[in-house]
Parts: C-alpha cells; sequence; structure tokens
C-alpha cells in the first residue's frame, strides 16, 4: 500500500508540474499583444474599421462584464533610419497610454517635463529596451520613420521625424525591438488611413479559457474576423501539448510498472 501511495503521489505531483509550467507560458503569451483582436473580414481598401463600425463593436463588448478593457488600434510596417542605421519596425497607433497596458508594455521611465509630450508639431513614440540599447537612444532623441505601404509600392513614401517619449520593457528582447507606439491620430495621418482604424484589441477576464467561452464572448460581434491570443500563438500552444502529452504518458507507465511489480510480490 505505501508503495501505491507513492507512485500515486509521483504521478499527482508530476501532473500539476506539467500543467502548472504549461499554464504559465500560456499566461505570459496571452499577456503579449491582447487577448483578443476584432478586425475586418475583407482586403485591400476594405480592410479597415470605420468609426461608426468601432463604436457599434465597443458598445457591444461593453456590455459584457467578462471585456476587462479595449483599445483603437493601426498595425503597419515602417523602415527607421536611427542614427545612419535601418532597422524595421512593427508601427501600432494607439489612442491613450493606458492601452500600452493591452499590449503588456511598462514604461521604464517616466515623462520628463521638458519633453513638450502634447506638442502637436512632433510625433512622440515609445520604443522598445532593446532598440533603445542596440542604438543608444535616449529620452528626447529623435530619428526618421518611414512607411511601407506594401499595397502601393509605386507612390514615394515622406519620412517622418520622430522623438523618443517612452523606453518600454516587455521582458521579451525581440518585441522590444521591432515593435513601438505612437499616437493613434498620428498614425492614422502617417499610414494614410483618414479616421479608420485597423480594429479593435482589447483584454478578458481568464484569458487562458477564452477557447471556452469564444462563440459565447464574441457570438453577438457578427461579419468581422476575432483573433484570439491562441489563433496568433498557434504554434507555441501546440508545441506545449506536444511537450505535456509524452510526459505524462511515461509517468504512467512507470506507475503501471510499479503496480504491477508490487502485485506480483504480494
Amino acid at each position: 500500500m505505501a508503495s501505491l501511495s507513492i507512485c500515486t503521489c509521483i504521478l499527482t505531483l508530476a501532473i500539476c508540474l506539467s500543467k502548472g509550467f504549461s499554464d504559465e507560458v500560456q499566461r505570459k503569451l496571452s499577456s503579449i499583444d491582447g487577448h483578443y483582436r476584432i478586425t475586418s473580414l475583407y482586403f485591400e481598401d476594405d480592410s479597415y474599421l470605420n468609426p461608426e463600425e468601432t463604436e457599434n463593436i465597443i458598445s457591444l463588448i461593453s456590455e459584457d462584464s467578462l471585456f476587462l478593457s479595449h483599445s483603437r488600434y493601426t498595425e503597419d510596417y515602417a523602415l527607421a533610419n536611427i542614427k545612419g542605421g535601418s532597422e524595421g519596425l512593427l508601427v501600432y497607433g494607439i489612442n491613450s497610454k493606458e492601452a500600452l497596458n493591452i499590449f503588456n508594455v511598462n514604461l521604464s521611465i517616466e515623462d520628463p517635463v521638458n519633453l513638450n509630450i502634447n506638442s502637436e508639431d512632433a510625433i512622440h513614440i515609445s520604443i522598445g529596451s532593446k532598440l533603445a540599447q542596440n542604438y543608444n537612444l535616449q529620452l528626447g532623441d529623435q530619428f526618421y520613420l518611414l512607411p511601407i505601404n506594401i499595397d502601393n509600392m509605386k507612390v514615394l513614401p515622406v519620412a517622418k521625424k520622430v522623438k523618443v517619449s517612452h523606453i518600454f520593457d516587455s521582458g521579451f528582447p525581440e518585441y522590444d525591438q521591432f515593435v513601438c507606439f505612437i499616437d493613434l491620430n498620428k498614425a492614422q495621418l502617417l499610414f494614410e488611413y483618414d479616421s479608420n482604424v485597423a480594429g479593435i484589441i482589447g483584454t478578458i477576464q481568464n484569458p487562458l479559457a477564452i477557447n471556452d467561452t469564444f462563440y459565447n464572448l464574441f457570438e453577438k460581434i457578427e461579419g468581422y474576423k476575432i483573433i484570439t491570443w491562441i489563433d496568433r500563438h498557434q504554434n507555441i500552444v501546440k508545441w506545449l501539448d506536444v511537450y505535456s502529452d509524452p510526459i505524462l504518458f511515461i509517468i504512467l507507465l512507470v506507475a503501471i510498472l510499479a503496480i504491477f511489480n508490487m502485485s506480483l510480490s504480494i
């Protein structure tokens, strides 16, 4: 009986450790770039959401207590010319500093007074700590940002000067090197969105169960493409399943072998 109890305890402990590791990795993944995104079903010129559509979506998700926060956003690629070097960046336009919480971005340095953050003639940009480290960028430094219009390469883009107003650290070096944020209104002008946006990004309660409650949460939002954090990180989520299943199988075989040997002894 003692051997059976030990086998049971070891099996239970291994299962808990494996599930705990998997849950922790998934929780970390879900904290990057929001829990869900709502975008248009169409492509090219019809791929944006106009103000009326975004207001309707926001009014729907605001009625459900499972939705925690949301923000309009734009998402585009740009080429940065920094101190003689070039760097490809993914530029998000957001409508408030609080929206950075949806992207799990913590500002490592507060706004200094002399940056004149509310200046209308400058584009202030929040960059990652890795990008700042690679190019020795400090608060107040400036560089040029060249928007890349993949749909229309015949039009020559115009580079804009941007000023570093924040430096953040997400804990993911790759993310901190290539992702940056600017004001939504500036992004709409820079990347020619007019008054439209790429979509709505947000968070919900218990993101690990988003697939279980997916249809209940989003069934009332019809006619739009909804992407969860699991969809964006599908390969890693599948890897976690591949990783955990063999471990549990091997431990189960060991437990069965132990029980079988104990039975023979009896």
